[in-house]
């Protein structure tokens, strides 16, 4: 049957996508609803995917229609002002109340523009970082969140070279984690390139999970050891734009081992 009627001609079977674009010729669909369609069909998460059905059911396109409306009546009232000013039919303070209303217009633009890239971080997933020095416990934070031997994990410092990437759902937000190359001074050309693409993950990740070895840092208070920890590693990033990780915790004493539990920084993983 299907060989039959595809004998007719202009008659074919729907290809990807068609029953969509009919919808969206006919009015039915907006563009922003056909985008969160698309972002429907390939979601990987719970977040994604409300994410997407807030966009499909028309959520942003009635803002932006909303937005259009509000535009276009104050294209008329000041064309209305412009023409007819001289006459008695156009009432007093149009101008102020157009003005007034592209101001609140405007406010909410800027308010809904500068949201930091959420949506689209949350379509592509968090790019997450983990750096640190080496031997520090980098590839274990990795394996730990993974829940699998995705890193390899030796006594020796430096074995990881390159990135190290894991996709992952925590939460039901996407995650790109990324483990990275210690951080010291090398010789060793491969090293070197390691910790070079270590940094540059790092500068462009949304988040940085810094890792540090807690026997390690002086007795000094703890933001200024982590403060003097990241100049150590050569990262010109904020601290406060880190989550941090102190390892290790087990071998340091009990007075310190008290400091450290009661900052907001400390996090101890097995």
């Amino acid at each position: 049957m299907l060989s039959a009627v595809g004998q007719i001609p202009d008659c074919f079977p729907a290809q990807p996508g068609d029953f969509t674009k009919r919808a969206f010729y006919a009015g039915k669909m907006d563009l922003t609803a056909v985008e969160g369609l698309a972002d429907l069909l390939s979601a990987e998460t719970e977040a994604q995917r409300k994410q997407a059905l807030l966009q499909m059911e028309g959520h942003l396109g009635k803002l932006y229609n909303e937005w259009a409306q509000t535009l276009v009546k104050c294209m008329a009232h000041v064309e209305a002002y412009i023409d007819f000013s001289e006459d008695d039919n156009i009432e007093d303070g149009v101008l102020e109340s157009v003005e007034k209303k592209l101001k609140v217009l405007a406010e909410e633009m800027k308010s809904h523009m500068s949201d930091e890239r959420r949506g689209e971080i949350l379509r592509s997933g968090v790019q997450v970082s983990i750096v640190g020095e080496p031997n520090v416990g980098k590839s274990s934070l990795l394996n730990t969140l993974a829940q699998r031997p995705a890193a390899i994990v030796t006594s020796q410092a430096g074995t990881t070279r390159d990135l190290v990437r894991v996709s992952m759902d925590l939460g039901g937000f996407p995650v790109q984690l990324c483990d990275t190359a210690g951080l010291r001074e090398a010789s060793d050309e491969v090293e070197k390139e390691g910790i070079h693409r270590a940094k540059a993950a790092a500068a462009k990740a949304d988040l940085v999970l810094l890792v540090a070895s807690a026997p390690l840092l002086p007795k000094v208070p703890l933001e200024q050891a982590l403060q003097n920890y990241l100049k150590t590693c050569g990262l010109s990033i904020n601290l406060k734009d880190c989550i941090v990780v102190l390892n290790k915790s087990d071998l340091i004493p009990d007075k310190i081992q008290a400091r450290f539990s009661i900052s907001k920084l400390f996090l101890d993983f097995k």
